[in-house]
């Protein structure tokens, strides 16, 4: 082995390294009063819960696939606190409070999503409307 070999090894190992922390390098760059969490249950029907800091803590009782889920919705924060489903994944999937987490249970099709909503944009961040 050259030293040539070695450097082309070692810019491979650290261009590897940014690739990998990338996403957690710019993951949740919005501001805590910029996030709100879409639940959407097996019958299709969304529901946006505000995860602003002026947010009641809450229990929001959620039915989805024959399944009863009690989601705890806080300032900057969500979660599946219970759930009667066979696996609780969702339930150890915890706290949600970046952008683009979700926490998703399969047998009882639920899916809980954090997402940034830009406050300053009237469209609710729509960003393109086709006819």
């Amino acid at each position: 082995m050259k030293w040539g070999d070695l450097v082309v090894a070692a810019v491979t190992v650290a261009i590897a390294l940014g690739l990998w922390a990338w996403p957690a390098l710019t993951a949740g760059t919005a501001s805590p009063a910029a996030l709100s969490a879409i639940v959407r249950t097996a019958a299709g029907k969304e529901r946006s819960l505000s995860l602003d800091p002026e947010t009641e803590p809450a229990d929001i009782p959620i039915e989805s696939g024959g399944y009863s889920y009690i989601i705890r919705v806080e300032p900057g924060r969500i979660r599946v606190l219970e759930a009667d489903c066979p696996d609780r994944v969702c339930v150890v999937t915890g706290w949600l409070s970046r952008p683009g987490q979700i926490a998703a249970c399969v047998p009882g099709r639920l899916l809980v999503r954090v997402v940034a909503v830009a406050e300053t944009d009237p469209s609710g961040g729509v960003d393109v409307v086709s006819k």
